[in-house]
């Protein structure tokens, strides 16, 4: 229903040592690279970037349209906001040599209790995998399920994680 909308749940929170995104199913919380300093950015073009601005959300969709220069120098890896009011957020990247800056309608709410929802204490189990290496082996195997599910078994401390998936004709693992 259009009126039950709440454009919050597929935002993105800008907040000074951490990003988080969410599309209301999946939860994603980033801390700002500590080694980056404002006073470091480089100011091209007369565009400097702002020390410091409270809490603000953007559509997770309209974010897909930046584009982060790749550069051997970490601050030019990186996001900056230049300028934030009420209704509107200006963010920057730079090359080092061109600037590139995009306005975004700033989303008013507020961005749900996402700190309630992660687990706290003790974890049961700890997994320590290569992202690269398990998001290709998913990728592939989740092509045998139609619903795209692969069931990963855990069994032990110096164990290799087993990835299994299957459909009527075929498995892997």
């Amino acid at each position: 229903n259009k009126s039950d909308y709440r454009p919050e749940l597929t935002a993105v929170l800008f907040k000074k040592d951490k990003t988080v995104a969410t599309d209301s199913f999946r939860l994603l919380e980033m801390t700002t690279d500590s080694s980056l300093k404002v006073e470091e950015y480089p100011i091209v073009e007369g565009n400097k970037i702002m020390r410091g601005f409270e809490p603000f959300m953007i559509s997770a969709q309209k974010l897909k349209e930046v584009k982060i220069p790749k550069s051997n120098m970490p601050i030019a890896n990186s996001l900056a906001v230049k300028f934030v009011d009420d209704s509107r957020v200006d963010l920057l990247t730079t090359d080092i040599t061109n600037v590139n800056i995009k306005s975004f309608q700033r989303i008013a709410g507020k961005f749900p209790d996402y700190e309630a929802i992660i687990p706290q204490g003790e974890a049961r189990a700890e997994i320590d995998v290569n992202g690269e290496a398990l998001a290709e082996l998913l990728e592939i195997m989740s092509k045998l399920s139609i619903e795209k599910r692969v069931t990963l078994k855990f069994y032990g401390n110096k164990k290799p994680l087993v990835l299994i998936a299957k459909n009527d004709k075929q498995s892997a693992r």
